[in-house]
């Protein structure tokens, strides 16, 4: 064991006949069989102390003081380590005077290791603190701080010293500046990643039905809350079914208009002048069969934001008109020639590819422009990890009672939703609920939904046969049929199969027509639970 002390202006008490020493020989004394090696820690400066009359050498008496040990232990290793410390209550002095000394023991004699005992009763207070600043930071490892107790209370004590452990409850720890350092950034990493799950639960509480963990669909949220307090117009991309019109719905709820109105149309399919019409509204009078005259939305959301959904459809005119409302805030209402003024925060949406109708000349460059702010939703299939949770989401949104089995939720990872993406997804959980029978399903147990079987790939029927028809596998019964297919399931996608709106806005027909139509087609569909 390792023995540092420092000599002190008590350690002078130095008298072998009558037994009475200082603190460094009494803890030396009753320690002396565990202790191999000591370094007395000496100070050159001679200091003048009022309560003794005579002015103290401590390297001289530190001689005195080893002698007195070596004549008690005669191979005992002993240093005097002699420093230099011109105030001896200068905590910064003393600290870094100490620090390099016993640093540089401990190295010179290969004693980091050591089972070490520190004096703290020997040397100034400034001393003594420094002493259990280095034992507790761990600078001097593996030691233990002892303190010696004077005459009068060794009796009661019933031994000359004891140990100082410092190991009382909430006693701080302390900790060298490379430890601290180290502490510090592992804490400062630990709140950044605290701050970012904090930040992550704040989009999944702002967005709730924005539903997933994926990268893809966390980056579409920040986006929402980033471009929400601007008043950037807006073009968000996607495929049908992504969720173009809840991203539209969340720019606007978390927007600084959140008050004013939100409004939405699908341009999609639809006339020009029924688009003019129902944006910039009409006087009376102006077409056939306008007996009143129509705000229009743009007026009737004047201050708030509207929403052009299959805004990539809008003809020559429509995207002139936008482009004026959007540079301008003017708008001219159809069979007028007055120029209302408007402010309305306008979010274009489509499924098609702008920039390639840009290149086309298809859409006008200046207006593509002018939506200065892009979200793109990536389809179903790049987010497949979110599957699981969306799954949960629909069940518990429409109360169904409905239950899949594990490999199902692993099948449904692996179908084909590119006809209509999370809103297919959705349509295929509630349509489960017609062959649901208390056992969790299976993927083979669920029916296709209309959209997959009809399958909406535009490509397939852009291109007809022509005439006279191959003489097999061909017939113009066919021919029609599929054509007529492709329009009703086209229809039921734009209008998240609802019957009633697919057919009366979109084909011109009857909704029990179409209904019809479908029983046919898939009589699984109509069964009842």
């Amino acid at each position: 064991m390792v023995y540092f002390s420092f000599i002190g202006v008590h350690d002078q008490t130095f008298d072998k006949q009558t037994n009475t020493f200082g603190a460094t020989l009494t803890i030396f004394q009753s320690l002396i069989e565990k202790i191999d090696m000591v370094f007395l820690f000496a100070t050159r400066t001679i200091i003048d102390e009022t309560e003794i009359r005579d002015n103290i050498d401590f390297v001289e008496l530190g001689e005195k003081i080893k002698d007195y040990m070596q004549f008690l232990e005669k191979d005992l290793e002993v240093e005097i380590v002699t420093i230099d410390i011109p105030n001896p209550i200068d905590y910064d002095i003393i600290y870094d005077v100490m620090y390099e000394k016993t640093q540089e023991v401990m190295k010179t004699h290969s004693i980091l290791e050591d089972e070490k005992i520190i004096n703290i009763t020997s040397g100034t207070p400034t001393m003594t603190t420094c002493w259990v600043l280095l034992q507790k930071s761990g600078l001097i490892p593996n030691a233990r701080l002892v303190q010696s107790f004077e005459k009068k209370f060794q009796q009661r004590r019933k031994r000359p010293y004891q140990f100082v452990d410092l190991e009382i409850d909430n006693f701080p720890q302390v900790k060298t500046p490379t430890a601290a350092k180290r502490e510090l950034t592992k804490m400062k990493a630990e709140l950044e990643s605290v701050g970012e799950e904090r930040d992550l639960l704040k989009l999944d509480s702002d967005f709730p039905r924005l539903v997933g963990q994926s990268a893809s669909i966390r980056s579409v949220k920040e986006k929402i809350f980033n471009y929400a307090a601007t008043d950037l117009h807006m073009l968000i991309l996607g495929d049908v079914g992504s969720g173009k019109q809840l991203v539209a719905e969340y720019l606007h709820e978390h927007s600084h208009i959140a008050d004013k109105r939100f409004r939405d149309i699908n341009i999609g399919g639809k006339s020009s002048s029924l688009i003019q019409s129902e944006l910039f509204g009409h006087v009376k009078g102006a077409f056939t069969g306008a007996h009143k005259e129509r705000l229009g939305l743009f007026l009737s959301c004047d201050g708030g934001t509207l929403f052009i959904d299959e805004i990539g459809d809008a003809d020559a005119e429509v995207q002139t008109k936008l482009l004026k409302v959007i540079e301008y805030g003017m708008m001219t209402p159809v069979g007028s020639d007055e120029d209302k003024k408007v402010n309305v925060r306008v979010i274009g949406a489509t499924n098609r590819d702008l920039p390639n109708l840009v290149k086309g000349g298809q859409f006008r460059r200046d207006l593509f422009s002018r939506f200065m702010g892009l979200i793109t939703i990536d389809p179903l299939a790049s987010r497949i990890e979110d599957i699981p949770e969306l799954i949960e989401y629909f069940i518990a949104k429409h109360d169904l009672k409905v239950k899949f089995s594990d490999a199902c939720i692993e099948a449904f990872k692996k179908d084909d939703w590119s006809t209509g993406n999370v809103r297919q997804l959705e349509n295929t959980v509630k349509l489960s609920t017609t062959v649901y029978n208390g056992v969790p399903l299976e993927r083979s147990d669920i029916p296709p939904d209309p959209s997959a079987i009809l399958n909406l790939d535009n490509n397939k029927h852009a291109l007809l046969p022509d005439l006279p028809f191959p003489p097999k596998g061909f017939s113009i019964k066919e021919v029609i049929e599929n054509v007529r297919e492709h329009y009703y399931a086209k229809a039921l996608a734009r209008h998240s199969n609802v019957a009633e709106k697919a057919a009366e806005e979109d084909l011109g027909l009857k909704a029990h027509t179409l209904r019809k139509h479908l029983r046919e087609k898939f009589p699984r569909l109509s069964r009842k639970k």
